[in-house]
């Protein structure tokens, strides 16, 4: 293997030069039975300043025993919560390559530290021949941060639990935020705030992770949220307050693969991006790509016809508002069929006006069951949360392999069970993401339009 400072021989690769080149090449590729794709790791090290270095330094595969599976989800515990989870890769530390940075075969020697390292995962299809042409031309797949414990664990193997690039949210408090400034606390002036907070010294700590061009902050409405103070905002983390203020927006906040912090509406697709066929179901220019479907039904967990917002910090019935449905026994209505369901959402800025809309959009989203899926594809990188798909799936008799086996360096799959779930067309919003790069696979969830 290399050594710490030795280059790696990079071999030239072409892009599609268009998006229809890509999207043929794409869907060229789903269709076959064997694929050849690619994953790498990068990482971005700290100076002894603190500051990070230029360039991502690329691992050599050989070093990474395993890729791991990054999950992004929507409401995974709890509505209008986004979580962009982390990932564990474990790595060969044979040689001390990953060993902490006072030893000198450690890849850290003469950097700061191991901790705080910046890391990205790109992972895609080769569809060359001689020549390697990678699809999609967005390889990478996700933006981490090692904050966690490097463990040292058996065999000289080593695990680097990498955390989403939100988890900086989570080591500033927002009373900590500067609004004097502001003539108006709207939504995006606060968001604004959080993207130009200073340290003691006057630096801008968040943009060291996030340039000033990298926020989006589409968003974020004129609307004004007058009881925002430093006294209300005490204890609670900068991360906490952003998903407070994305409730109230009907907005979600995310690091997106382009490593931009994105604060947008909640509001998905208004047309179908891909079509995912399974069973017995194709087309003439598409592929089965579904493995097997886990999970299809009605969600009706997620089911609640009366909310409840709190928008004022006052604990009296002036600081709620209430949406319900009016209902009698034997009525068609949801609180018969299912029983009052109440949701409390306790966001203590808003105005009532705001309050109000709030909770009559979440009873509407909510109020009657909708179905939900969860099923396996073909590794399908360009997939985002809340992108519209279809979904069509069909019942096959024969227990045969529809999709053949995916190489992808030590790890394959194979065929899957057949479920007798049965659909065509559906179209839902994706709610859930979990990429799993040493079987190259990914799983999608999604909630009907």
């Amino acid at each position: 293997m290399p050594g710490r400072g030795e280059s790696l021989p990079i071999l030239p690769f072409y892009l599609p030069q268009t998006l229809a080149d890509e999207a043929f090449l794409f869907r060229r590729e789903l269709k076959l039975s064997t694929h050849v794709g690619f994953r790498r790791v990068y990482f971005r090290r700290r100076l002894s300043t603190g500051e990070y270095e230029t360039d991502w330094q690329l691992i050599d595969e050989r070093r990474v025993m395993s890729f791991g599976s990054p999950q992004t989800s929507l409401d995974p515990l709890k509505l209008n919560f986004f979580d962009q989870g982390g990932v564990t890769v474990k790595v060969d530390n044979s040689d001390g390559y990953f060993a902490p940075e006072d030893y000198r075969s450690s890849f850290w020697n003469g950097y700061m530290s191991q901790y705080r390292t910046l890391c990205k995962v790109v992972a895609g299809y080769d569809v060359g021949n001689e020549i390697p042409v990678e699809v999609p031309s967005q390889t990478t797949l996700f933006y981490v941060i090692l904050t966690d414990e490097v463990e040292q664990a058996r065999n000289n193997t080593v695990l680097m639990k990498l955390r989403g690039m939100g988890s900086i949210f989570s080591e500033v408090t927002a009373d900590q935020l500067s609004f004097a400034s502001m003539s108006t606390l709207t939504a995006y002036n606060l968001l604004t705030a959080v993207r130009d907070y200073t340290d003691s010294n006057g630096v801008k700590i968040f943009q060291k992770f996030f340039s000033l061009g990298a926020w989006n902050l589409s968003g974020a409405s004129n609307q004004g949220y007058t009881q925002i103070t430093t006294t209300a905002l005490k204890d609670t983390k900068v991360v906490d307050f952003i998903r407070k203020l994305a409730a109230a927006e009907r907005a979600v906040f995310y690091v997106g693969a382009d490593g931009g912090f994105n604060f947008v509406s909640r509001t998905g697709d208004a047309s179908s991006t891909a079509h995912f066929f399974g069973g017995a179901l194709y087309t003439a220019d598409q592929a089965h790509t579904i493995i097997d479907v886990t999970k299809y039904g009605d969600a009706t967990a997620k089911v609640y016809n009366r909310v409840r917002v709190k928008f004022n910090s006052a604990d009296t019935e002036t600081s709620y508002y209430t949406a319900s449905e009016s209902w009698a026994w034997g009525d068609s209505s949801s609180s018969f069929k299912f029983g009052v369901k109440t949701l409390d959402l306790d966001i203590p800025w808003m105005t009532t006006a705001a309050a109000s809309t709030v909770g009559d959009a979440m009873l509407t989203e909510y109020q009657y069951p909708k179905k939900e899926i969860t099923f396996r594809s073909k590794f399908y990188p360009p997939i985002n949360i809340l992108d519209r798909v279809t979904v069509s799936y069909a019942v096959i008799e024969e227990d045969t392999n529809l999709w053949g086996t995916a190489y992808i360096g030590r790890d394959t799959w194979q065929a899957a069970n057949l479920q007798h779930n049965e659909f065509r067309e559906q179209e839902f919003y994706v709610t859930k993401i979990v990429h799993n790069l040493d079987q190259f696979l990914t799983e999608i969830s999604g909630r009907a339009v």
